[in-house]
């Protein structure tokens, strides 16, 4: 059995939890995974789901007693002490972009630095081998007991303010668009919020039938696309067929127009929701993922 740890200074959009609860899951026979972050919530007043705390007692021995430790998207100094690189393999894994200097502890400290496999940070760590972004597809299923005679829109942004700030992510176009597709139709609901627990956000975001992710405009997509995947809906972001993922394609300045488009046709909507749920299935099954973290702390 080999023992890994998990290390992070602050959540990262659950993505460190995620690579533990994976693990935990489809690599117990041959992993003994635990994680330990500094800090499990943002200054908003989300919160996020945990293993351990660094100021819990037994966080220290089970990172002195790891045989790998890996480092997600922060070398935090308060874990160095700890480490005995001679006798730990140590690894990184990149999840911001350049702009963050998060970076360069990680490739000066680990023995190998990685970045997650999304188009925009494989682009801007040309250098850098990639790991998957690990997401229990089959813990996230789509609701079937939805109503297709009214569609519900889910905008919820990663961000320090409100959706409807003005420093907020979407207040320049796609708040306005969502008020006035809402006006205008009826049978339009939109769900948005900012501060909910991770697992409650979940749990709100699952009813939903179309998901507007908080990076469309850019060639990439966020955890919040591979969570409308899972969950059948129709899937708004920076990439989409032409890029091979099963998403919709746009921009927040177009997001009027193409939900405009959206709104005469549900059946369109269902039909998107349905083979990006195909796509993950096939695309982001968790037990094949895992095996690249399985090969690479055994090797």
């Amino acid at each position: 059995m080999i023992n890994v740890v998990v290390l992070s200074s602050q959540p990262v959009a659950c993505a460190p939890w995620l690579i533990y609860n994976c693990l935990k899951k489809y690599a117990s026979d041959i992993l003994n995974v635990r994680y330990v972050n500094v800090r499990a919530h943002y200054n908003d007043g989300r919160s996020f789901p945990y293993d351990l705390m660094w100021t819990d007692k037994e966080a220290k021995d089970i990172i002195r007693n790891a045989n790998v430790i890996h480092f997600h998207n922060t070398l935090d100094k308060l874990y160095v002490p700890l480490i005995d690189k001679k006798k730990q393999k140590v690894y990184g894994t990149v999840h911001s972009c350049p702009r963050q200097q998060n970076w360069a502890g990680l490739l000066e400290f680990c023995h190998e630095t990685f970045v997650i496999r999304q188009p925009m940070q494989i682009k801007e760590y040309p250098e850098l081998k990639t790991l998957p972004t690990l997401f229990d597809i089959w813990e996230h299923l789509p609701d079937e007991t939805r109503k297709w005679d009214k569609i519900k829109i889910v905008y919820c942004p990663t961000s320090r303010n409100k959706v409807d700030h003005p420093s907020g992510k979407g207040y320049e176009f796609v708040m306005p668009a969502l008020d006035k597709i809402t006006k205008k139709y009826r049978n339009i609901s939109v769900l948005h919020f900012y501060d909910k627990a991770y697992f409650e956000n979940l749990k709100l975001k699952r009813g939903g039938h179309l998901v507007i992710d908080d990076v469309a405009g850019h060639d990439t997509f966020h955890l919040t696309a591979l969570e409308g995947a899972a969950f059948a809906q129709s899937v708004y972001t920076g990439v989409g067929i032409e890029e091979g993922y099963p998403f919709l394609k746009t921009h927040y300045r177009d997001i009027d127009s193409y939900l405009e488009s959206a709104m005469r046709d549900f059946l369109a909507i269902k039909t998107f929701g349905e083979i990006a749920r195909r796509w993950v299935e096939e695309n982001w099954n968790p037990k094949i993922q895992c095996q690249e973290y399985i090969d690479l702390y055994t090797k």
